[in-house]
């Protein structure tokens, strides 16, 4: 399979540019199939999420800050925007800097929270 592509002429010339493509049929696949393999790889397993709670509840802050970025995404827990925003508190509370944004932008749109532009 060959792409031709006609450029601008100049004068009587009519330039032309062939592209073979058949060498590079697997990259059309390979590039369809990459986004879906990264996106299982980071899906956490149900020890993973286990670990990170027990991590949370005994206070570790960054713990606390991706459990509630797992509850915001709805990797390994259910979907809980509101739980989310608790992890997010607790975390923010102890210092942690992405916590903070992350409840801070919470809290400027409403997600999972009363809309509060104070407090944002």
């Amino acid at each position: 399979m060959v792409l031709t592509i006609l450029l601008v002429p100049k004068c009587d010339e009519v330039p032309v540019m062939r592209f073979y493509v058949l060498p590079f049929r697997w990259v059309l696949p390979v590039l369809l199939i990459l986004p879906i393999a990264a996106c299982k790889a980071k899906q956490p397993s149900a020890v993973d999420t286990a670990t990170l709670i027990k991590q949370a509840q005994s206070g570790d802050a960054k713990a606390q800050y991706e459990l509630g970025r797992d509850y915001d995404r709805g990797q390994g827990v259910a979907k809980d925007e509101a739980e989310a925003a608790r992890w997010y508190r607790k975390a923010a509370d102890q210092g942690d800097a992405d916590a903070q944004t992350r409840l801070g932008w919470d809290y400027d749109q409403g997600i999972g929270v009363t809309k509060d532009g104070a407090e944002a």
